[in-house]
């Protein structure tokens, strides 16, 4: 029975003093939120303006952000527009409060103006890599136009895929037809003049142009049916008119002259 009475009582010490620590540590955790937030976050820049409510401050990345004073304790005495300074800011409601604003000493401005020089340069090596890439694009440009070949012949066959030309020394030179080709402007026989590229072993041709002599040949019969000699002249037609007239008056004159 006695053993039995010590071993309840222990068990109750022990739960008694379970619940103490766990009521304890629930009591310590909002007093380290509330110590955190009193710490804030600290950052450096140079006062833009400031009256009694507010601080606008220029950052070192160029941004400006403006605080309101979390009281009149956090306004400090003897800062003016272009001083640099430290600032604790805490986040209260959604909005940045400031909450100490230190002037900062000759030493503590070198490191700052240090590291926003150091921010500077970096922007402007982004700023000249951005301006490079355009130029790295056309270099690669230009050296895919580099990679373009040319060949001129006679069409011994051609589709809708592929394209048989036959050179002046009589070989034949098998092509893809890129998707730019419309195969349908051409036809067998016709002098062309091809552009192609080697892609995967195989020979692709980008554009497809008429030789110079047949596309001259072919322009000056196009113009030529459109625009037709004029040799016809309304002067033959109005002289005939003119004679079939002067019969006919002479017809009825003579008619009258009878009668």
């Amino acid at each position: 029975m006695r053993r039995t009475t010590l071993i309840l009582l222990i068990a109750g010490f022990l739960l008694a003093g379970g619940f103490a620590l766990a009521q304890s540590q629930q009591q310590n955790q909002p007093g380290q939120e509330q110590q955190q937030q009193q710490q804030g976050q600290m950052t450096t820049g140079t006062v833009v303006s400031i009256d009694d409510q507010q601080l606008v401050l220029r950052t070192p990345d160029g941004e400006r952000h403006t605080l309101r004073f979390a009281d009149a304790s956090a306004r400090p005495s003897g800062v003016s527009e272009g001083d640099q300074v430290r600032v604790q800011i805490e986040d209260r409601q959604g909005q940045q409060v400031a909450t100490r604003v230190m002037p900062m000493t000759g030493s503590q401005q070198a490191q700052g103006q240090q590291g926003q020089q150091d921010q500077q340069d970096q922007q402007r090596q982004q700023a000249q890599q951005r301006q490079q890439q355009p130029g790295q694009q056309g270099q690669q440009a230009q050296q895919g136009r580099q990679g373009e070949q040319q060949m001129q012949g006679t069409i011994a066959r051609i589709d809708d895929q592929q394209l048989v030309l036959r050179t002046d020394d009589g070989r034949q030179q098998v092509f893809s037809l890129g998707s730019d080709v419309d195969a349908q402007e051409f036809r067998t026989g016709s002098q062309v003049e091809v552009r192609y590229e080697q892609q995967g072993g195989q020979l692709v041709a980008q554009s497809l142009n008429q030789a110079s002599g047949e596309r001259a040949q072919a322009q000056g019969a196009q113009q030529g049916r459109q625009q037709l000699p004029q040799t016809a002249s309304p002067v033959a037609l109005q002289g005939l008119a003119a004679l079939i007239a002067l019969a006919g008056g002479l017809g009825l004159r003579r008619l009258r002259t009878r009668g």
